[in-house]
């Protein structure tokens, strides 16, 4: 193999890592920023984080917050935010695993949320148009077991 295939081999595999984190920062922040938004229940700043088809979600979840949960998320610190990981499936999907810490779940109509310390959620994004944004098929659940 000569010397010039190799520097363009190179240069191939570093601009495919480049890429790469790109994409995950990309998707990253636009996670983050959806559970942000999300999780402190500001429904229309998530909705730019969102496909269209996702909005009927966000709709749902608005439509449940009464005075006792703004009540109650006025009276603490908003939740936070962490992703503990991403996991690329094509060039147009991925998976962020997201950690949040303090928030508020929802409960069934009519009910206070409960105060949770910690949550961890799995969120997929789709490219759509350039852009990287939060599928939901409803709405976030928590994946740990145990209750805390």
């Amino acid at each position: 193999m000569t010397n010039h295939l190799k520097t363009l081999l190179a240069l191939l595999f570093m601009g495919t890592l480049i890429a790469c984190d790109n994409s995950n920062s990309e998707t990253e922040q636009v996670a983050t920023r959806w559970a942000q938004a999300f999780f402190n229940y500001n429904f229309q700043e998530a909705q730019q984080y969102v496909t269209p088809e996702s909005e009927q979600w966000l709709r749902f979840a608005a439509s449940n917050v009464t005075q006792q949960d703004i009540d109650a998320l006025n009276n603490n610190e908003g939740a936070t935010v962490s992703i503990d990981g991403y996991y690329p499936g094509t060039d147009s999907t991925g998976i962020v695993y997201l950690n949040v810490e303090n928030y508020l779940q929802m409960d069934s109509i009519g009910k206070v949320g409960t105060r949770r310390q910690h949550g961890s959620f799995q969120m997929m994004l789709v490219k759509r148009d350039g852009k990287w944004k939060v599928r939901m098929e409803g709405l976030p659940r928590n994946e740990r077991q145990s209750r805390d």
